[in-house]
C-alpha cells in the first residue's frame, strides 16, 4: 500500500505528541512493506502565492536506527498557528491560486489512502482533489484545530462551549503573519535549536502559559470591544465553517479517545464515519514491575504548568493540604513552573530517554487536565512501568484505566483531586492494589497494535 501522511513536518522542525505518532506510524508501516510519504506545510514567499511542492528525503533517528522518509514540502501552504491562535482570520481562508497543482501531485505519487494528521496549513482542494480521484482520507483527532482556532476548547479557566462570539478576545493575542512566515521559513528551520533560539521561545512560551492562567483582567473602551465582539461572530463562525467543509471530504474520522470522539460529534456533520483506537509510540516500552509502597507519597507531574493541563489546581490542592498539616508527599514537576511549593521538586523538561529515571521510584502520576485533553502520552508511560495514574474525565487516556478499573478516574475539581490524594495518603494499599491489576491485565500489545488497527482504516 502507498500511504501519503499530511502532517506538520519532521522533528526537530516540529515536535509534540501529533509529529511523534505521525513519524512512529510512517515508520510501522514502512517496516511492514508500505511506501509512506509526508507532506507538510512549508514557507510561505513573500512574493507569488502558487502552490508548489519540493520533494526531497528525511532521515529520522527510531529506536536508534536511521530511518528515510520521503519528505514533501508544500510551498506557499495557508498559515500554521500552532497553538497561537488566529488573528487575521481572512487568511486562513484563502483560496488556493492553482488548485490543479494537487489534482497533478496525487496523480504523481498516486496514494492509495491519505492520512491526515492536522488541517493546519491545508487548502481544501487537497481533499477535493482526493475525492475526484477516488482516493480514501482518513483523519486522526490529535487536538482541536478547525473548531478552536487555539486548538484547546479552553478559556477563562474553564471549557469553552465552542461560542465563536468568545473567539476574538481569546485570539486578541495571536501571532502576526509576518512572525507565522518567520516560523515556517526556512531560515528559521536552520536556527531553531540555536542557543538563542531556544531561548526566545522559553520565554515566549512562558508569557504564553502564565497568560493562559489569567482571566482577561483589563478591557478595551466599549467601542473598540463591541467592535471586536461583531467581527468575532462573523468571522470566527466562517472560519470554523471552513474548516467543517473539510470534514465532507474525510472518509472517516480516527478518533484517539473517547474523549476526542464526544467533543469532535458535537462539530462534524452526522453521517461522518469514525472508529476510537487509542495509541501509542515506539519509545514507550512495557517494563511493568511490582512495587512497594512506603515513606512519602511521590507524586509525578510529566507536563507544562499551564492551567489547561490542571497544574495550578494540583497546586492549590497539594498547597491546602501542606497547610493542613499534611506532608507526607513530594511532587516532581517535570516543566518549570514560576511558583514552586516547598513539596515540589522542579525536574524540567525531560525526554523518553529519561522514562526510566521519572518512574523508578514514582508511587503515582497525576493527570488532572482541565481541557478535553485528546489523549495523553504521560497516562500511558506510567502504565507501562506499573505506575497507578490519577486522571481527571477530560483526560483521553482514561481510557486506558478501564472504567477506574486500573487508576482512579475523578471529576476536574479541585476539592476532588484534594481529597482523592488524600486518600490516597491514608491508604496506600490502593496503590498497591492498582499495581498488581496493571502488572497482570495491562494489555500493552492492544496498545501497541493501534498502529494496525489504523490501517485498516484505509481499506
Amino acid at each position: 500500500m502507498r500511504i501519503l501522511h499530511y502532517s506538520l513536518g519532521f522533528p526537530p522542525y516540529r515536535s509534540g505528541g501529533l509529529t511523534k505518532y505521525c513519524v512512529d506510524l510512517m515508520w510501522a508501516q514502512k517496516e511492514k512493506g508500505h511506501q509512506v510519504l509526508m507532506m507538510w506545510p512549508g514557507k510561505m514567499n513573500l512574493t507569488g502565492h502558487f502552490v508548489r511542492f519540493k520533494r526531497s528525503k528525511n532521515t529520522q533517528k527510531i529506536n536508534r536506527e536511521s530511518v528515510s522518509f520521503e519528505s514533501i514540502e508544500m510551498i506557499n501552504p495557508l498559515p500554521v498557528p500552532l497553538d497561537e491562535g488566529i488573528l487575521e482570520v481572512d487568511k486562513f481562508m484563502e483560496p488556493c491560486e492553482n488548485p490543479e497543482a494537487f489534482t497533478e501531485l496525487l496523480r504523481r505519487v498516486n496514494p492509495d489512502a491519505i492520512h491526515i494528521h492536522t488541517f493546519q496549513g491545508l487548502y481544501p482542494e487537497l481533499l477535493i482533489a482526493a475525492k475526484e480521484l477516488g482516493i480514501r482520507t482518513v483523519f486522526t483527532t490529535h487536538d482541536y484545530f478547525g473548531i478552536c482556532p487555539k486548538i484547546t476548547l479552553f478559556r477563562d479557566g474553564d471549557v469553552c462551549n465552542g461560542d465563536c462570539g468568545k473567539c476574538a478576545g481569546c485570539n486578541k493575542d495571536a501571532l502576526s503573519m509576518n512572525q507565522i512566515k518567520i516560523l515556517q521559513s526556512s531560515q528559521y528551520r536552520k536556527f531553531k535549536d540555536s542557543a538563542l533560539m531556544k531561548k526566545l521561545r522559553k520565554n515566549h512560551r512562558d508569557d504564553f502559559y502564565e497568560e493562559d492562567a489569567k482571566l482577561i483582567e483589563e478591557e478595551e473602551d466599549t467601542e473598540k470591544r463591541f467592535e471586536q465582539e461583531d467581527l468575532s461572530d462573523e468571522v470566527y463562525e466562517a472560519l470554523r465553517d471552513f474548516y467543517r467543509y473539510f470534514f465532507k471530504f474525510i472518509d472517516v474520522v480516527h478518533f484517539n479517545s473517547s474523549v476526542t470522539k464526544e467533543v469532535f460529534r458535537r462539530y462534524l456533520p452526522p453521517e461522518t464515519k469514525g472508529k476510537i483506537i487509542n495509541i501509542s509510540n515506539s519509545e514507550i516500552q512495557d517494563k511493568r514491575k511490582l512495587r512497594g509502597y512506603g515513606g512519602k507519597l511521590r507524586i509525578v507531574y510529566p507536563a507544562a504548568a499551564r492551567e489547561s493541563k490542571g497544574f495550578f489546581m494540583l497546586k492549590d490542592a497539594l498547597d491546602e493540604l501542606w497547610a493542613e498539616g499534611v506532608r507526607d508527599f513530594e511532587l516532581d514537576v517535570y516543566s518549570e513552573p514560576r511558583n514552586v511549593s516547598g513539596y515540589m521538586k522542579v525536574m524540567g523538561a525531560y525526554s523518553a530517554g529519561d522514562l526510566d529515571i521519572i518512574y523508578e521510584h514514582a508511587d503515582l502520576l497525576v493527570a488532572p487536565s482541565l481541557w478535553y485533553e485528546t489523549y495523553g502520552f504521560t497516562v500511558l508511560e506510567a502504565l507501562c512501568y506499573a505506575v497507578p495514574a490519577l486522571v481527571t474525565t477530560r483526560v483521553g487516556a482514561k481510557d486506558l484505566l478501564k472504567e477506574g478499573h486500573l487508576g482512579m478516574i475523578i471529576q476536574p475539581t479541585k476539592e476532588d483531586l484534594k481529597q482523592a490524594i488524600l486518600y490516597i495518603i491514608k491508604n496506600r494499599d490502593i496503590l498497591d492494589l492498582y499495581n498488581k491489576r496493571i502488572y497482570r491485565e495491562f494489555n500493552f500489545r492492544d496498545v501497541r497494535n493501534s498502529f494496525d488497527e489504523v490501517e485498516k482504516l484505509y481499506q
